[in-house]
Formats: C-alpha cells, sequence, structure tokens
C-alpha cells in the first residue's frame, strides 16, 4: 500500500514536471521601434477611387472614406547592423506598403452576403538604391499595387528625402541597433504624403521574478 502511495506521488510529480515549468531572473527583450508616422494627411487617389469603387459594388455605404482602415509598414529595408558595425547589403528596394482593409459590415449589406463585404489589399512604395541610413542616395521611387495593374514612377523633382531629427529612438532602452532614419515627401499629381520613417530594434535585460509557467506558453 504505501509502494503504491509512493508510486502516485511520483507520477503525480512527472505529470506535473511536464505540463508547468519556472521561469525568471534576466530575460532579454527585444522592442521593435519600426514605425512611419504621416505628418500630414495622405493623399492617394488611386486608392481613393478603389475604395468608393469597391463600396459601390457591394451596395456599402462609405462616406468619407469611414469603411476603410489603412496602415503604413515597412516591409523591407537595405541597410543592416551585425556586431556594432554598419554592414552594408544589397536588398532592393526598400519597401514601404499600404496596408488598406475594407469593413463593410452593418452597413446596407444582409449578412449573407459577408465575403463581399471585406477586402484587403495593398499598395507598395518602392524606394531604390536606398543603401544607407538616412536613404540620401535613393535615386528613384515606384509606386505599384500588388499585379502592378496600378504603377507609377515618381520622379527625382517630385520627391525629397531628409535626415529625421526626433524620432522614438532617441529614447529607446537597451542597446539600439537603427536600419533607416529619413522623412519622406512625395508631392505629385494625385499623389502627396509627407512620412517620418524610423526602421529599427532596441535590446535590453530585464529582471523577471520567478514564476510558474506552462510549457504550452
Amino acid at each position: 500500500m504505501i509502494n503504491s502511495k509512493v508510486v502516485k506521488i511520483l507520477l503525480s510529480a512527472i505529470v506535473l514536471s511536464l505540463v508547468v515549468g519556472c521561469s525568471g531572473g534576466y530575460e532579454t527583450f527585444r522592442d521593435n521601434i519600426t514605425k512611419v508616422v504621416p505628418n500630414t494627411e495622405t493623399q492617394f487617389d488611386y486608392l481613393d477611387s478603389l475604395i468608393y469603387a469597391l463600396a459601390e459594388k457591394s451596395d456599402a455605404e462609405c462616406k468619407n472614406l469611414s469603411c476603410a482602415d489603412v496602415m503604413y509598414k515597412p516591409e523591407s529595408f537595405g541597410f543592416d547592423v551585425s556586431s556594432g558595425t554598419s554592414e552594408q547589403k544589397t536588398y532592393e528596394p526598400m519597401t514601404i506598403y499600404v496596408d488598406v482593409y475594407l469593413d463593410f459590415e452593418m452597413k446596407t449589406l444582409p449578412f449573407y452576403d459577408w465575403q463581399d463585404r471585406r477586402h484587403t489589399f495593398y499598395l507598395y512604395i518602392d524606394i531604390y538604391n536606398c543603401n544607407t541610413y538616412d536613404c540620401h542616395d535613393a535615386d528613384k521611387i515606384v509606386v505599384h499595387s500588388s499585379n502592378y495593374e496600378y504603377s507609377r514612377l515618381i520622379k527625382p523633382d517630385e520627391f525629397s528625402i531628409s535626415s529625421l531629427k526626433n524620432s522614438d529612438i532617441v529614447g529607446a532602452k537597451g542597446d539600439v541597433s537603427v536600419f533607416h532614419h529619413f522623412n519622406l515627401k512625395i508631392d505629385a499629381k494625385g499623389l502627396s504624403l509627407d512620412w517620418n520613417i524610423q526602421i529599427g530594434q532596441s535590446e535590453y535585460e530585464e529582471w523577471v521574478d520567478y514564476h510558474i509557467d506552462p510549457i504550452w506558453g
């Protein structure tokens, strides 16, 4: 009888060790400090017309682009920092993508049409020869849709790139790796933007009290 109790206790301890773990002490954290911040209202006539066309096709109400959620995100970039030294790489081009999500739910559509109410599509801003920290060497920008049905070359006299003085990078914790840090302006017919672009990450250690965690997270 005693042996069977000992066996049960041992089995319970084994099972418990399999489902929980203990963590704590100094842990390494990484913060993504990459963002695109518009300084003024961004104008994309192509996007506006596309959004309104989809809304009309779906018989949805979309006043003042109220159905659209637009985000600006860096997707790839051509400058890397490793082992504390700058190392130029040849990724072409640097790309900012405009992520557009349309939600026509709760407008004029019936429930069974839910598949036609939501759309996600992208517009890409490709910056060529942006291979330095401040991107001053960039010489061409192409704005295009995913399938290149819409494609537009932005000429050098239609865009400018300048140094960015203030950003979240200044107050970031720990060791900061900065890949890009600049302001981009485009002023062309039907397309204008003024973006502060920062691409980087920070790494630091913090003390975390010991605690028990399930092994599945």
